[in-house]
């Protein structure tokens, strides 16, 4: 079932949820934890004129589907701020996804994607790796989520799942380096290899475009003396 709309009723000692939707609820632990959604920090977070604190808020089940939330705290700040989020284009996409089972593969799969990058740089030395092009190999079933955070590093994946991501300056060079690095994962080298192919499937030998990449470039809070000096307010009266 799709989140429906929630009510909130607000008053000056608690706030209490309700869904909208009669098969859905508000518990104590859907309602903290959507309190962690987009955070830097659990219990603590900027907004403009101050800082919530919830590190002592109470959450209680009030109903079947009900659930009220007091004891949370707003820090008042001196300097009002104004929250700026932005956004910049790093490059376009494209993508190849392939899988492997073949475990001796899978003892030597990092460093089949080594030799790839290296693979690459030779072909095309005319274009700059993490200038012109980057690509990302993101590993599912070893650490695909986390990456190098990744704390268990004792991969026991009987298959792994390899989406490679290439980000380029431009679409065609995006394209071309995904096409080459398909190329080369389907014909590896690697130690205790028992076939000529390397054992990696890919999903059709195609590659898949996907949306251009971006990043954050501002997420700040900016100081301002008034709360309203950067927006133009207009009025109109309606008969």
């Amino acid at each position: 079932m799709a989140k429906e709309s929630v009510v909130g009723t607000i008053t000056d000692d608690y706030v209490e949820l309700e869904p909208m939707h009669p098969a859905q609820r508000c518990t104590p632990a859907s309602v903290a934890g959507h309190s962690l959604y987009e955070r830097v920090h659990p219990f603590t977070q900027a907004y403009p004129g101050g800082v919530l604190d919830t590190s002592a808020t109470v959450y209680e089940q009030t109903s079947q589907r009900a659930t009220r939330y007091w004891n949370s705290r707003f820090i008042d700040d001196p300097v009002y701020k104004l929250k700026l989020e932005g956004s910049g284009l790093v490059g376009y996409r494209a993508l190849t996804i392939g899988a492997v089972r073949d475990p001796i593969a899978i003892s030597s799969l990092d460093w089949v994607l080594v030799s790839v990058r290296e693979k690459t740089r030779e072909k095309y030395a005319q274009l700059e790796d993490g200038s012109d092009y980057r690509i990302l190999f993101h590993q599912y079933g070893k650490n695909g989520v986390m990456g190098d955070l990744e704390p268990l590093k004792d991969v026991r994946s009987h298959e792994i799942c390899i989406v490679t991501e290439v980000v380029g300056k431009t679409q065609e060079i995006a394209d071309l380096i995904a096409r080459f690095t398909l190329y080369r994962l389907l014909f590896p080298t690697f130690a205790g290899q028992k076939a000529t192919a390397g054992g990696i499937a890919m999903l059709r030998d195609e590659v898949l475009r996907g949306q251009p990449a971006y990043h954050w470039t501002v997420d700040h809070l900016l100081p301002v003396t008034d709360p309203l000096e950067m927006f133009q307010v207009s009025m109109v009266e309606v008969a």
